[in-house]
């Protein structure tokens, strides 16, 4: 199960690491960073009601996604 699941991520990952390393970069050094920085167009649609108040995402993560 595990070696699927890492495989699933390594065919899923993008080799564009500067993204990630940007947004990590903007979120320390912004005088007022965002509460979530959303890199790459597959981790969009997790995030895509991001007018909603951080309380409600979270809940509805929870939700579709336990642990």
């Amino acid at each position: 199960m595990a070696k699927r699941a890492q495989h699933a991520i390594e065919e899923g990952s993008s080799q564009d690491t500067y993204k990630v390393v940007d947004a990590i970069v903007d979120g320390l050094t912004s005088q007022r960073p965002q509460t979530r920085y959303v890199v790459g167009m597959d981790a969009k649609p997790i995030v895509l009601p991001s007018n909603f108040p951080t309380f409600v995402v979270d809940y509805a993560l929870r939700v579709i996604m336990p642990k």
